[in-house]
């Protein structure tokens, strides 16, 4: 088994257009989650973190007029990654994959584009042009944990010789078809989330765009050890209220790797009521309630398919920086989250961290990143 190091990554969000820019903003407790009125989204109010269509397209230039806007944020991401890299796409050992939930859904109601570009292959098609990527794309798809399967796909990939170098985006917005499907499941929070809280109620929506270039060479001190997938099979929406799912995943990736000590663990932690009493049952079950943890939603919403891979560049710069994030929105403890949340960002070495994401169907993902010598 080859091991598997990031070469570079990025985020695109509305707190900034770089991974450190990101980090500083959540350095400073900044949130990216406003208020939002007059939508053509929704005809009611909603808390949500959301970008500036006009900012993102200005970055890409004219080339951005054939692009949607999902599609921007991904190619937005994908060249800041690459910029101080030496990817090509044009070579046989190197590709591409792409992680959303629901692509560019809106053009079910919308005439701009082609119809048939509402197909997630026809996106990662798109991209594949772009870049003039030589293989074509993989898009995994696979709701809220498809960004941390799609790096665990990538590090199988890695194994099998045929690549050097992946390139992992994750990119999701907000639109009519998130706004009222989470409204219909009354899973909006009536503020910014506050991820296990003894008062949450529900979390709030975020949009953006993250990339992670994985190769098989040493450019960085951070490597992705085998991480773990699992379903609990247990409702369409609803985790099992047991943590099992979770559980197993942990389980998996912590004996893959001989159940190295854990340092820090970036939760999926969306606000609502099961699913972070769902993380916690499963975390304690696997002994690590003592272990430092935080949520990001607090910052940048449910950002779906893009949530895992911009919650694990975070937490490579927390590991770069030896700096723990507080959980944003976590003010008073709940009888039923028995877990070390993060109140305050503070300094704390971090050699191993675990990252989870748990979604719809009972599906969760695992990985872990760790610093070598």
């Amino acid at each position: 088994m080859k091991k598997k190091f990031v070469a570079a990554h990025s985020i695109v969000s509305p707190l900034g257009f770089t991974s450190l820019d990101n980090f500083n903003q959540l350095k400073a407790s900044t949130s990216g989650i406003r208020y939002l009125t007059n939508s053509d989204y929704s005809p009611l109010p909603y808390w949500a973190s959301q970008l500036n269509k006009q900012e993102v397209a200005s970055q890409i230039g004219a080339a951005s007029e054939s692009y949607t806007y999902f599609e921007q944020l991904c190619i937005l991401s994908i060249l800041i990654a690459i910029e101080p890299t030496q990817v090509d796409f044009s070579s046989d050992e190197t590709l591409l994959i792409l992680s959303t939930t629901k692509g560019n859904i809106e053009l079910l109601t919308q005439n701009k584009f082609d119809s048939s570009r509402v197909y997630l292959h026809q996106s990662a098609k798109a991209l594949q042009q772009f870049f003039n990527a030589k293989n074509t794309p993989i898009v995994i798809s696979n709701a809220c944990v498809s960004g941390v399967l799609a790096l665990n796909v990538a590090a199988s990939l890695l194994d099998s010789k045929r690549y050097s170098t992946i390139v992992v985006c994750g990119a999701d917005t907000v639109c009519e078809f998130t706004i009222s499907g989470f409204e219909a499941f009354k899973a909006l929070s009536d503020g910014p989330c506050s991820p296990f809280d003894k008062n949450r109620n529900g979390t709030s929506l975020g949009e953006g765009a993250g990339c992670i270039v994985l190769s098989n060479k040493k450019e960085t001190e951070f490597e992705l050890l085998p991480g773990a997938s699992s379903n609990d099979a247990n409702h369409i929406s609803g985790p099992s209220r047991d943590g099992e799912g979770l559980f197993i995943a942990i389980e998996k990736s912590l004996k893959a790797n001989q159940s190295p000590s854990i340092d820090f663990i970036s939760a999926h932690g969306t606000g609502t009521i099961f699913n972070d009493e769902m993380e916690s049952k499963a975390f304690n079950r696997a002994g690590l309630q003592q272990v430092a943890t935080n949520s990001l939603k607090g910052y940048y919403g449910h950002t779906f398919g893009a949530a895992g891979i911009i919650e694990s560049v975070i937490t490579l710069e927390s590991m770069r920086h030896n700096l723990l994030i507080a959980s944003k929105g976590f003010v008073e403890k709940s009888d039923n989250i028995q877990l070390s949340i993060i109140t305050e960002s503070c300094s704390h070495k971090i050699n191993t961290a675990l990252k989870t994401a748990s979604g719809f169907g009972g599906c969760n993902a695992t990985l872990l990143f760790q610093k070598t010598a």
